[in-house]
């Protein structure tokens, strides 16, 4: 997962691969990252592709990950 314009998007259709690939996006290593996050919202796939089903999800506020723990 990049946000580099030169650098291509990893896909994945596996749920583990990709938080762990988003935990690697946001954590930047072995240090402890904080997330705050205000009202954001999210629609959740049941399965990949065209027809799935969605799940509204609303977060707000604190996520702390720590790869040590």
């Amino acid at each position: 997962m990049s946000t580099n314009e030169d650098t291509p998007v990893e896909q994945t259709n596996n749920w583990p691969e990709l938080v762990a690939m988003v935990y690697e996006e946001v954590s930047g290593g072995d240090d402890p990252t904080t997330l705050r996050l205000r009202n954001m919202e999210i629609q959740v796939p049941s399965k990949t592709g065209p027809d799935a089903d969605h799940a509204h999800w609303t977060v707000d506020g604190t996520i702390d990950l720590n790869p040590r723990e």
